[in-house]
């Protein structure tokens, strides 16, 4: 960026929010594989690619800015070269050496940074598997596209290869991202839209606590590229969610981000939730189809009181989504809209949700291009559910960030999630709080599994003498920990022997109550055994107790 001069176009919101994000973490990218399946043409598609990145500016467009500033500019490239498009032939290999070949290069791909100093910011590959069959993968930086751009962007494409095998062009204006960015930074700064800029400020109010799941760890900030577990809900649930979606006038991402509020709220134990919730950013019908970052999470805000109907909870979700849909062009893209300049910290919390349409099977001449494993990553969580709008099934993907969250305990809140889904659209007029969350599994596990305690006890052995058995078979082992101070066995039965003696030397013997009265601490339990040890009983008390 030693440029002497530069000329380009302020960044829109959303990519303000993601330049600061993605640099030195090559995830904050869109990617989907295009499976393709008939006669393809190579050569045409190649024509193809380049016609559609001449058409769309934001495919080509660099981030650049003078030595000091901290937000570069978009600078359209004037030529097509700067995508990179590669081809491979795998016919030679067998389907699982194609498939192993085919992933590789996806690892390999998600891995590769953009250059975005010179516009290098979409990826493809085209791999020959057979005659007529191909695989188109594809990816784009953050910074020029959001989940919703993938369909588009496929339509596109099609609609240009449909054009160059029959020797046309391809016609109609196209909405060119950094025209939207710049309408996009006036509609913030116009004063005269105050009034709907100040939604967003009462809207978020007060930020509530930040909301801390069970087995969380709470690490600072988040640095790590985010997991991924998915899982598969059958065609039953998925039915029962759009018959009440219909039934409440609504929709099945409604349903379904109702019940994640609910979800969040129980296992926080908290009656505020709020999820950073993902819209398209493309409410007018002119930008139907636009390429680029339009999209943007909005903070939804959820209170649930003790007595709420998972119904109530669905009809004021839908009110809520309403609101925010009219006014999304107005939330400055998790920046403090009075500092569109600066970096503050986000108003938006950690915890996200997404509904992807369904992906796209389009038809091309001959051909038939069919979207599959769609992958977004536009914003920082530590935790998010998306949910993939499939045929016979939904996808649920849970996204965590493994330095709060491992892997087993976010395959336990998957199931409570889905357990909870199922018994909230099946009896939505029961309270929230009394909906079932643990499947029978879990529940088995909770009431029996943990509960199954029962020992055969040999022998009539006081406590404190099979304590200072124990003490003598492992003296050096950690006893007692609290608060970062430990004991051992040894130190442990040391001690407790010093007040025992004590105590047996100003008359405590058998059936002698002693009371005990101090906090938590080591000390509590060298007193009780030293107690023990002098043979009487202890009697707790509560330092909290009133004197009398």
């Amino acid at each position: 960026m030693g440029n002497q001069l530069v000329e380009g176009f302020q960044l829109s919101p959303q990519q303000k929010r993601v330049w600061p994000l993605q640099r030195g973490a090559s995830h904050y990218r869109v990617e989907c594989e295009v499976l393709i399946a008939g006669l393809l043409k190579r050569n045409v598609l190649a024509a193809a690619l380049r016609e559609v990145i001449c058409r769309h500016e934001i495919l080509r467009t660099a981030f650049q800015g003078l030595e000091g500033m901290e937000i570069p500019l978009q600078v359209i490239n004037e030529h097509s070269e700067t995508v990179s498009h590669q081809e491979v032939d795998l016919t030679a290999l067998n389907q699982d050496m194609q498939r192993a070949v085919v992933e590789e290069n996806v690892r390999k791909l998600h891995r590769i940074p953009f250059d975005h100093e010179h516009g290098t910011v979409m990826r493809t590959c085209l791999f020959e598997l057979a005659p007529r069959k191909h695989s188109l993968l594809i990816s784009i930086s953050a910074l020029c596209a959001d989940v919703w751009t993938i369909n588009h962007l496929v339509r596109v494409i099609g609609h240009s290869y449909e054009a160059a095998l029959n020797g046309a062009l391809v016609s109609g204006e196209v909405v060119q991202y950094a025209d939207y960015s710049e309408w996009q930074n006036e509609l913030l700064e116009n004063e005269d839209q105050s009034d709907a800029r100040a939604f967003w400020d009462e809207h978020h109010g007060p930020q509530p606590p930040e909301l801390m799941l069970p087995l969380e760890t709470a690490n600072g900030e988040l640095s790590i590229e985010p997991q991924l577990l998915k899982v598969r809900v059958d065609r039953q649930l998925l039915t029962s969610v759009q018959l009440l979606a219909a039934e409440q006038e609504t929709t099945a991402s409604t349903v379904m981000l109702a019940c994640w509020q609910v979800a969040l709220g129980r296992l926080a134990e908290q009656e505020n939730v709020t999820v950073a919730t993902a819209f398209d950013g493309r409410r007018f019908q002119y930008l139907q189809g636009a390429l680029g970052p339009f999209g943007k999470f909005l903070p939804i805000r959820c209170h649930l009181e003790p007595t709420s109907r998972y119904r109530d909870v669905l009809r004021a979700t839908h009110s809520s989504l309403g609101l925010a849909h009219a006014r999304q062009e107005w939330f400055s893209g998790q920046f403090d809209s009075s500092v569109l300049e600066g970096f503050t910290e986000p108003l938006v919390p950690t915890i996200g949700f997404a509904y992807m349409e369904q992906p796209l099977t389009q038809q091309v001449a001959d051909l038939l291009f069919v979207v599959d494993r769609p992958y977004s990553c536009n914003e920082q969580f530590k935790l998010g559910l998306f949910c993939i709008d499939e045929i016979d099934e939904y996808g649920l993907k849970f996204y965590y960030a493994p330095d709060r969250y491992d892997y087993d305990s976010i395959v336990r809140l998957a199931d409570q999630f889905v357990t909870l889904l199922s018994s909230a659209v099946l009896n939505p007029d029961q309270p929230i709080f009394a909906l079932p969350m643990l499947s029978e599994e879990e529940r088995e596990q909770l009431v029996v599994g943990w509960n199954d305690t029962g020992r055969e006890y040999v022998g009539e052995e006081c406590l404190h003498k099979l304590f200072a058995a124990q003490a003598e078979r492992t003296p050096g082992a950690i006893a007692v920990s609290y608060e970062g101070e430990e004991l051992s066995y040894r130190e442990l039965n040391e001690r407790a022997n010093q007040v025992g003696q004590y105590l047996q030397g100003v008359g405590v013997g058998a059936e002698v109550l002693v009371g005990l009265c101090v906090e938590r601490s080591l000390e509590m339990v060298v007193g009780l055994l030293g107690i023990l040890k002098a043979g009487g009983a202890y009697v707790p008390v509560d330092p909290q107790y009133p004197v009398e």
